[in-house]
């Protein structure tokens, strides 16, 4: 989050600079900050692409027909504490968008 910034901002151009989708958010569910922050260094991440149909919802949400693809993809990324060995789950995220509104190109790395 940069000074000055809303959550609603921040969470439309990290989704933008992570994935290259562009989002809206209708509706945030929750935010965590720590004010005891520890250090965590994230060590893999697995991301699942799947085009499909949208559901009736996904349709009206996104104003497109039932038959026009969409793109759902679901990201979990786990890390460790500083100091320590055992790995825990600290990130998962949905998006779902328009397919015809995007062209994909992915390429991902995280440094040990």
């Amino acid at each position: 989050m940069e000074l000055g910034e809303s959550i609603e901002k921040t969470i439309v151009r990290e989704v933008k600079e992570e994935t290259g989708f562009d989002v809206e958010v209708l509706r945030c569910t929750g935010i965590y900050t720590d004010p005891n922050h520890v250090t965590f260094y994230p060590s893999r991440t697995l991301e699942r692409l799947k085009c499909r149909m949208p559901t009736a919802e996904e349709a009206s949400i996104l104003n497109i027909a039932r038959n026009q693809p969409v793109v759902e993809m679901h990201r979990w990324v786990w890390g460790k504490y500083k100091g320590e060995e055992k790995e825990v789950l600290y990130e998962y995220s949905r998006f779902i968008c328009n397919a015809s509104l995007h062209e994909f190109e992915y390429t991902y790395d995280i440094e040990k």
